[in-house]
């Protein structure tokens, strides 16, 4: 499994000149062999393997400014550049290309055609772990034997560091280093080995993505024949997102009045907040979710598959805004994906049809009288997001029903202030009877500040809270 993590730079003034140093030289050697690239694309149609490529460029004097493996390094991203665009160029032809992509060109230069001078790229990147290392606290890799004369540097250029490793078992293999909004980064790849899926594991899942609730995740357990459903609600994260979106418009509109163009760099770090603040909410969602599932013994994981949900659908103004720019539900689907892996879990698409028009319990057309749960005339009325996911289980499974006795359903909500966590809010539970199969127990609501009780996956009795 291939996995990124990220490490903070803390370079001094003249390490600072020395990145900046050769993020410019990149730019000239990025220039020359796009150079090659496009003069033979427009010739000929055809595009130069990075084999020849390479041997076209390593003579040359741009070449020659960097140390080899970050030349070589650049050459492969130029080259997979090409690849992409050759991919999209033929999905174009073809007519499949995506939606959200409007226009197929190829790589362009690192260039200011006003001034006619060169732009430096944002990017530094490192082929092999041989030319940077990783230690307590610092991060270092291999300069031009000139930059090291100039700052007097006598091996490798060393700079100050924090990083957090999240595997275990990994290997180390390409590197970037990004400026940022000011800050320096280097985006560190690692091999990371994959955890084999254990045949111990006896139960299986389901997860609905939704609107109201960021994920619905339901588990059968078989055994005791419960089905527990843990809903994530996204109100807290939706009015986190609209309190950076008033606070990005309010500076929006300070630099309108004053005249300014251009970029911003303060404009810049208000999105990167804002997206910042929301992933990691639905990171420790993630970490959240595994350790559930875990927990339970599940082994494999159907989700909604909701592909195209957002094409050419008009839901009005407010629920438009939510679905297009907070709702980041491939972001939730590549997070949950690569936790899953790690966890040695399944991950397994189903189709959503009709999960959200049929009861779950006797497969009859529900009515909605509000967006929250839905009625069955035979069974009573259930929350509509989980009446859905355990339809989804259920298509997983492909199962006209299950032998369920008890539904519990637990809601948790993310909490910014003081805690940062996942914290429980309240429980609903759901009973067979003889009259009438689906009873709702109880809502047990206290107050989030009291809520904050454990609550093991293990145990089979609901999680006891003070207040009322």
């Amino acid at each position: 499994m291939k996995r990124t993590f990220s490490v903070r730079l803390f370079p001094t003034r003249e390490q600072k000149e020395i990145l900046r140093e050769l993020q410019l030289r990149c730019a000239k050697l990025w220039n020359k062999a796009n150079y090659i690239l496009r003069q033979h694309f427009f010739k000929t149609g055809q595009i130069i393997p990075y084999e020849k490529l390479f041997h076209l460029v390593k003579n040359s004097e741009e070449y020659k400014s960097l140390p080899s493996d970050i030349a070589q390094a650049l050459l492969k991203k130029l080259s997979e550049s090409w690849n992409s665009f050759s991919k999209l160029k033929k999905l174009q032809e073809r007519g499949n290309l995506p939606k959200h992509i409007k226009k197929v060109s190829p790589p362009k230069y690192y260039k200011d055609r006003e001034e006619n001078k060169t732009l430096p790229m944002n990017v530094i990147p490192i082929l092999n772990p041989r030319s940077y290392s990783l230690g307590d606290f610092f991060f270092s890799f291999a300069i031009p034997k000139d930059l090291k004369e100039k700052y007097s540097v006598k091996k490798r250029l060393t700079i100050l560091a924090t990083y957090k490793i999240p595997y275990e078992n990994f290997k180390l293999t390409r590197a970037e280093i990004v400026r940022k909004n000011g800050k320096w980064y280097v985006h560190v790849s690692a091999q990371v080995k994959e955890t084999k899926k254990t045949t111990k594991r006896k139960n299986y899942a389901s997860i609905d993505l939704g609107i109201r609730n960021l994920i619905v995740l339901a588990i059968y357990d078989e055994e005791r024949k419960q089905i527990r459903v843990y809903q994530f609600k996204s109100k807290e994260l939706w009015k986190e997102f609209k309190y950076w979106n008033r606070r990005i418009a309010n500076y929006q509109s300070k630099l309108v009045k004053s005249g300014h163009k251009g970029s911003s760099t303060k404009l810049r770090k208000l999105y990167e907040k804002r997206n910042r603040r929301i992933i990691n909410a639905i990171r420790s969602m993630g970490n959240r979710i595994v350790e559930l599932l875990k927990g339970y013994e599940v082994k494999e994981v159907f989700i909604g598959d909701l592909t195209g949900i957002r094409n050419e659908k008009d839901y009005g103004k407010k629920v438009n805004k939510l679905l297009h720019n907070f709702w980041v539900r491939r972001k939730i689907e590549q997070i949950l994906k690569d936790k899953l892996e790690e966890a040695g879990i399944g991950l397994v698409p189903i189709p959503e049809n009709n999960t959200s028009k049929v009861c779950f319990n006797c497969k009859e057309g529900v009515k909605r009288p509000r967006q929250h749960f839905v009625v069955c005339e035979k069974c009573g009325k259930v929350h509509s997001d989980t009446n859905g996911a355990i339809n989804i289980l259920l298509k997983g499974l492909k199962r006209e029903g299950l032998e369920w006795e008890k539904i519990r359903e637990v809601h948790l909500i993310w909490k910014f202030k003081r805690t940062n966590k996942w914290v429980f809010k309240y429980l609903r539970v759901y009973k067979k009877d003889k009259d009438k199969l689906l009873v709702r127990g109880r809502v047990n609501n206290p107050p989030v500040r009291v809520a904050l009780v454990s609550y093991s996956p293990k145990s089979s009795s609901a999680p006891s809270v003070r207040g009322g």
